[in-house]
């Protein structure tokens, strides 16, 4: 009978575990019906026109979503929520902890092309940055080249 009750339990718990992870999509969506929310979204037919004039190496959709000012107990739950971000079709790329901020950059690749990679950053603010497309990884080396140090 304690074998039952320990099996149920488990199952309990996992079960749990599983419905409180948070996928990337439904934490942006949550924060993005924020109030306070402050959103930039360039979508295929304003990043085709970025293209004339300069390489968006792939990206064909940037999001950028900042949410500047919130309760300090609001605050804590956003970051706690992307410190706990467990995304399976996502791997985390960089994590990094500086002065009290938090940064996190995740990807989510199809085969060897990147076609997502997020940028999180808590701070004194939140931010997310979203850049979609068919990104080559070479195209990111091309980029730091380009404009890194």
């Amino acid at each position: 009978m304690k074998r039952v009750y320990l099996i149920l339990w488990i199952v309990f718990m996992l079960g749990t575990a599983a419905a409180s992870a948070q996928t990337l999509n439904q934490l942006y969506n949550s924060l993005a019906r924020k109030e306070s929310v402050e959103k930039i979204s360039l979508g295929k037919f304003s990043m085709g026109l970025v293209d004339l004039f300069s390489d968006t190496y792939g990206v064909n959709k940037v999001e950028i979503m900042n949410l500047p000012h919130c309760k300090d107990k609001e605050f804590e739950s956003w970051n706690e929520n992307i410190r706990q971000l467990d995304d399976p079709a996502f791997e985390t790329l960089l994590t990094a902890n500086d002065k009290g901020d938090f940064t996190r950059i995740m990807l989510r690749m199809d085969k060897k092309i990147i076609k997502e990679l997020v940028i999180m950053n808590v701070g004194n603010e939140i931010s997310i940055i979203r850049l979609l497309g068919n990104i080559k990884p070479e195209s990111i080396a091309k980029l730091r080249a380009d404009y890194g140090h």
